[in-house]
């Protein structure tokens, strides 16, 4: 997440754009506020009511869609790390809390695959004198960083080749420029479409 990273989730399907669909709205994958937003208050909770499209038509309030909107904001400000990646292994979303423990920007990350975010991990490690000490040990128990993917990959295959809504659970290890360690997490991977998305869930391993 990065080894996961990540944490279904920012999870819900990249390619439904209905307002009352069973996933979530593209925009959600985004992690960004879409453009036809409003608050209201449910059960005492002020929530921002989302509509997938712009026109007023689709703009109905449902206690469901407010659900929706809840999980949203709990997917973008949870501690554990979510990532959505498509069928050709590229990161299609991720949650604030991978790129704050990767110490990457969203740009790092979103459109690229494991073996994209860690050689440039590793080329950071080689080549940043404020990395110097990643660079004196690139590996963590025969693990180098560049080792990541492979391990990574293998698990995703696992989950891919299951069937929808099935999920496994993995522990895998990631490379942080943050602290310039390795950490491990027990990371939660679910498959969520027949063309190969999965999400991710993780967090750190204890003990």
């Amino acid at each position: 997440m990065v080894s996961p990273s990540s944490l279904a989730l920012n999870s819900i399907v990249p390619h439904s754009t209905r307002a009352h669909s069973l996933t979530l709205p593209k925009r959600f994958l985004s992690l960004c506020a879409p453009k036809a937003a409003r608050t209201r208050t449910h059960k005492g909770v002020s929530v921002v009511v989302v509509s997938s499209t712009s026109s007023p038509s689709s703009e109905v309030s449902t206690e469901e869609e407010e659900e929706k909107c809840i999980l949203w904001e709990a997917a973008k400000t949870s501690a554990a790390m979510l990532f959505v990646k498509d069928g050709e292994g590229k990161y299609t979303a991720c949650n604030d809390a991978l790129l704050n423990r990767i110490g990457f920007k969203k740009e790092d990350i979103i459109g690229k695959n494991d073996e994209d975010i860690c050689k440039k991990i590793q080329n950071i490690a080689d080549t940043d004198e404020e990395h110097k000490r990643f660079h004196a040990k690139h590996s963590y128990r025969g693990e180098a960083i560049t080792d990541l993917p492979k391990r990574w990959g293998t698990n995703d295959y696992l989950v891919r080749s299951g069937r929808i809504g099935e999920g496994k659970i993995f522990k895998e290890r990631y490379a942080s420029l943050v602290d310039d360690k390795f950490h491990e997490v027990l990371v939660y991977k679910t498959k969520m479409s027949e063309n190969g998305t999965i999400s991710g869930i993780a967090i750190p391993y204890m003990g």
